[in-house]
């Protein structure tokens, strides 16, 4: 009994340790995210990234897409 007493006392006293540095760390971390600017990614680099667009694939022409959607206050093609 003694001896689980001492132990627990042990694991407790090095995990609070351990724990305390985390959170230590964990809270001074919010003064980088406050000050420092996240990255952004502009649009023309996100566009570069991109694979290109497969026309032959395509199954309907934009007319029919602008049916199907009933898209009907533009004049397309006329």
């Amino acid at each position: 009994m003694k001896t689980n007493v001492k132990v627990f006392l042990l694991v407790h006293r090095y995990l609070g340790f351990a724990l305390s540095l985390l959170f230590a760390i964990w809270f001074l971390s919010v003064f980088a995210m406050m000050y420092v600017r996240y990255p952004i990614m502009r649009q023309h680099e996100k566009l570069q990234h991109l694979p290109p667009v497969d026309l032959q694939a395509c199954k309907l022409n934009l007319n029919e897409v602008l049916t199907v959607a009933g898209v009907n206050d533009t004049l397309i093609g006329g």
